[in-house]
């Protein structure tokens, strides 16, 4: 390569840490057409290519591009660029829900690592800290440890990166405590390192880090500091940070953030209508901004159903579950997948319809226990234990014809959408008929929306199960869900009563002990 095309290889390097990825993927993209560029050197650019589509959480597209860029460094013998490649790989497969495959890519990065040789000791810390983060990020999500050693790895992370004069790296660690602090809410903590990466002179990601500290001041109700920071928003707002349009719908989203929290009703109704703004540009907006922004539209809603106790506002939230559909199915994010099935179900518990409830949490739970996300699995567990120790409750209610504050209290609807926000969300809607067409074409379990492969159990409808799948409903309630014919016609149909979900659960056991 001659030294003006490596110049640009630094350049796309610098355009990268500076957050300017749009114009760093333009010269990736031109550096690849041509023929006279080394191997090696074509080598950096893909790797470059899929850091951007990484970065741009464009996940299902960076693990095919990426794959391919493994097998060429494994055939050129580079090791670094191999190294990178897995860690690309297993912070994509990790952030969207496919946790056991990213933490087996990450395990190989781990063992690498230790045989690295890079120019400097710098470069060798750089790399480290992007690697412990990925560690800290899969440990967070899975929930087997201690919730706050994650904190502990991002904390070692951060002190690997002080030296380095990467300030995208150092700010992306800071972040990251930020936002883990505000999962576990612990807010004091969460403020303080949002804050030190507002120290870091370093205009890309301002917007952004100014929102996730408001975010963390709203949750303590420190309303006067939330409209300092945003005040401090507004007067950044229309300046070019190189973010594209995420730092307008920052903005917009914490403007909308801070009119909810007033008591006056005129300023709520702005809020919805910022949050439907933004839910409109579609395409235009940061995924996690657009899916913040619909979760609490639908908050919203809720408050006034549980004013007006107007029934149809529950078909109102049915459209913009749907939109939680679109966005989620682009990223696969299947720990959200599983926990947007929670949220339909407590929907579900509304209208007193406890089958299509209980369906729904089987569903969360399949889909949790099939990526061995054990945090999740335990929350879905006892959300099947608390509807079942409910069920007396909810047909006092229904009985009475309870108003939907009490149905929205007893389903603890609240607590789950706030926590949702919190997080990326990936959504699934309902078993439609359009839905049996899809999963049938591509070989999918109705239940648990993963890949049929081997055994699996066909309906005459068209239904398609995998085999866990069709043994735990067969013992569950023993019908299609598509058609509602008997899955083993010599078993008898089985009514939703705790004895079944029993046998659903010693069925998954006996699963796991195979």
């Amino acid at each position: 390569m001659s030294d003006s095309e490596l110049k640009e290889i630094i350049q796309v390097k610098e355009l990268i840490e500076e957050g300017k990825v749009r114009n760093a993927l333009k010269i990736v993209l031109d550096l690849e057409k041509r023929n006279d560029i080394s191997n090696h050197d074509l080598l950096l650019c893909k790797l470059l290519k899929g850091r951007i589509l990484c970065r741009t959480t464009q996940y299902p597209e960076a693990i095919n591009y990426v794959n391919q860029v493994l097998q060429e460094s494994q055939k050129q013998g580079d090791l670094v660029s191999y190294f990178d490649a897995l860690l690309i790989l297993a912070y994509c497969y990790i952030m969207s829900g496919t946790l056991s495959k990213g933490e087996t890519i990450l395990i190989q990065a781990e063992e690498l690592f230790e045989k690295l040789e890079v120019a400097t000791e710098i470069d060798l810390r750089e790399k480290e800290s992007y690697m412990v983060r990925i560690r800290a990020n899969f440990m967070a999500l899975k929930g087997d440890s201690p919730p706050h050693l994650a904190q502990k790895l991002n904390e070692r992370a951060l002190e690997l990166a002080k030296d380095s004069e990467d300030k995208d790296l150092k700010i992306t660690c800071l972040i990251n405590l930020s936002q883990g602090y505000h999962f576990l809410g612990d807010y004091d903590k969460a403020i303080y390192y949002a804050k030190r990466s507002l120290e870091v002179p370093y205009p890309p990601w301002l917007m952004w880090r100014l929102g996730i500290l408001i975010e963390s001041l709203l949750c303590k109700n420190d309303i006067v500091n939330a409209k300092f920071y945003f005040q401090k928003m507004s007067d950044l707002k229309g300046k070019d940070f190189s973010d594209g349009n995420l730092s307008l719908y920052t903005f917009m989203y914490c403007e909308a953030l801070i009119l909810k929290t007033s008591l006056r009703a005129k300023k709520r109704v702005k809020a919805e209508e910022i949050f439907k703004n933004i839910i409109e540009k579609g395409g235009e907006v940061n995924f996690q901004v657009m899916i913040k922004s619909l979760l609490n539209i639908c908050g919203l809603l809720l408050i006034e159903l549980r004013i007006t106790n107007d029934i149809e506002i529950i078909n109102e939230i049915k459209p913009y579950i749907e939109k939680l559909l679109k966005y989620s199915e682009r990223q696969q994010s299947y720990w959200f997948f599983a926990e947007t099935f929670l949220l339909q179900a407590k929907l579900s518990l509304l209208t007193f319809d406890i089958k299509e409830a209980r369906r729904f949490l089987i569903q969360a739970q399949q889909i949790a226990e099939r990526l061995d996300i054990s945090q999740l699995t335990l929350i879905i567990f006892k959300e099947n234990e608390d509807l079942l120790k409910k069920l007396d409750s909810w047909e006092n209610l229904k009985e009475r014809g309870a108003p939907m504050a009490e149905r929205i209290e007893l389903a603890q609807l609240d607590e789950l959408i706030e926590t949702m926000t919190k997080k990326r969300i990936v959504i699934t809607s309902q078993v439609i008929e359009e839905r049996v067409v899809i999963t049938k074409e591509k070989k999918i379990c109705l239940v648990c929306k993963s890949e049929v492969s081997k055994f699996s159990y066909l309906c005459e409808c068209g239904a398609l199960y995998c085999d866990i799948c069709a043994r735990a409903l067969t013992n569950l309630e023993n019908v299609c869900w598509a058609c509602e014919i008997p899955i083993d016609p010599l078993k008898p149909v089985k009514p939703y009563t705790e004895k079944g979900q029993e046998n659903i659960n010693k069925t998954k056991k006996g699963n796991k002990k195979k």
